[in-house]
């Protein structure tokens, strides 16, 4: 549904940046815990504005690396292309995946795995779900007209 939605925006709107934010993999939690989600870019650009935004709120980021070496494990026998999960680097594997769907957009994908919930309450708020990412891509946009 995601790879779908991606593939509409690139078809009817004449985006200036595309970002997808989603809980594919999971294994980011490793790099950056649970206060941090990960944030690869295809378009370094897109990454500046994306951390710039998020050192403006609370919903804090991390750059992890894009490799594009990682293509070759899209093939498949029998589809157009895999999303493999249990692939190396799982989350630059997912971004990988999805930027295939967005043509030549500027595009980054978020791995908020790590930051969707809490499991107990802590300082910082309740345990369950945190709406994390809302207050970062609001600021995000916003800075479009700036």
């Amino acid at each position: 549904v995601l790879a779908d939605g991606l593939a509409y925006a690139k078809a009817t709107c004449d985006a200036a940046a595309a970002v997808s934010v989603a809980t594919l993999t999971g294994t980011a939690i490793h790099a950056t815990g649970v206060e941090i989600a990960a944030v690869i870019a295809r378009e370094q650009h897109v990454a500046d504005e994306l951390l710039a935004a998020s050192s403006r709120c609370t919903d804090r980021l991390w750059q992890l690396p894009r490799v594009p070496e990682y293509q070759f494990l899209l093939k498949s026998g029998i589809a157009d292309m895999t999303n493999r999960s249990e692939a190396p680097a799982a989350t630059a594997f997912a971004a990988l995946f999805l930027e295939s769907f967005v043509g030549d957009i500027p595009f980054a994908h978020i791995d908020m795995a790590a930051v969707a919930t809490r499991d107990r309450d802590t300082p910082e708020g309740p345990a369950g779900g945190r709406g994390w990412g809302v207050e970062l891509l609001v600021e995000y946009a916003t800075s479009f007209g700036a």
